[in-house]
């Protein structure tokens, strides 16, 4: 299942330096409306397709300096909001060849395990399609922190993995349809409002 998981490009840029002053593992939430989930699959071995799942929600907790010891993820994705800019070809993929959304409305990676790698940082998780988990390791980038616009403390999570979709039950046109699924995630996640506050009275 893992052979093809890869690191992204940007993996050796990971700017840990941005944590600076962080002691304990703060929990985030992600923030759909600045994040996203896009994928790209071969057509007849050739070209790529490009595609996004417009709905999800997840949560993060990270300590930057010991993330074996608290650091967990976890995101689940309507597959419903898949899109690939074809209207037909998205109410295709909603059906029970592809994603089976009336029957497997979401999928879902839990992480297991968190540690340092050289330039960033691997996740070992549970990823769940059609009904089937499968143990990946993925690459991590912890992009730093940052105040937002509206005072909101704001922290940014990066991976770019690939997963084999007939690994998942998801074998129909292989050939025609590349059996190799790129997946990125970009995420621009929150720190809880009470939280934020907790932590700034404990800097007091």
């Amino acid at each position: 299942m893992t052979r093809s998981i890869r690191y992204g490009m940007g993996l050796a840029l990971a700017l840990v330096i941005g944590w600076s002053g962080v002691a304990a593992a703060e929990h985030w939430e992600v923030d759909p409306l600045h994040s996203s989930v896009v994928f790209r699959v071969k057509h007849l071995g050739v070209a790529f397709v490009h595609g996004r799942f417009n709905a999800f929600e997840g949560e993060v907790q990270f300590d930057p300096e010991a993330p074996e010891k608290d650091a967990s993820a976890k995101l689940t994705v309507e597959t419903a909001s898949v899109d690939t800019a074809v209207a037909a070809r998205d109410e295709h993929l909603r059906g029970a060849e592809f994603f089976n959304v009336e029957q497997h409305p979401t999928m879902t990676f839990e992480s297991t395990g968190w540690k340092k790698k050289r330039g960033g940082y691997e996740l070992m998780g549970n990823f769940t399609l059609l009904g089937v988990t499968k143990e990946i390791r993925i690459p991590a980038e912890a992009l730093g922190t940052a105040d937002g616009m509206q005072g909101e403390r704001r922290a940014g999570f990066n991976t770019t993995f690939t997963i084999q979709r007939s690994d998942f039950g998801m074998a129909t046109s292989l050939g025609p349809i590349g059996d190799d699924v790129e997946i990125t995630v970009a995420l621009s996640c929150i720190q809880p409002a009470d939280e934020a506050a907790a932590e700034d009275t404990a800097e007091e």
